[in-house]
């Protein structure tokens, strides 16, 4: 959920002609290959209706005062971290989702 929240809303940023790319929040993440990507996020421009729908939504979802979510053994502290650096900065952000 991390790694989907991560690459949803730095899709722009993490535009390359590379064939893979680290997470700017997320560096403990494992380096995504676009092959992994969905066509959704690997040709948006970041205007389509899609796009701006998906990164509205997950800002709100990160601007609650918690999110529930299953982990693995051994990847919770990771995911935890992670999904709290996002939700910081989010709530930090001036970035107006309305």
């Amino acid at each position: 959920m991390a790694t989907y929240f991560s690459v949803s809303l730095n899709m722009l940023q993490c535009k390359t002609e590379e064939k893979e790319f680290s997470l700017p929040d997320f560096p403990e993440a494992a380096k995504i290959q676009l092959s992994q990507l969905g066509n959704d996020l690997k040709f948006t421009d970041g205007t389509d209706a899609g796009h701006l729908f998906r990164v509205r939504h997950l800002t709100f979802c990160l601007r609650s005062d918690a999110i529930l979510l299953n982990s693995i053994e051994g990847l919770g502290q990771t995911v935890e971290l992670a999904n709290k650096r996002q939700s910081a900065l989010t709530k930090n952000s001036n970035n107006s989702f309305q």
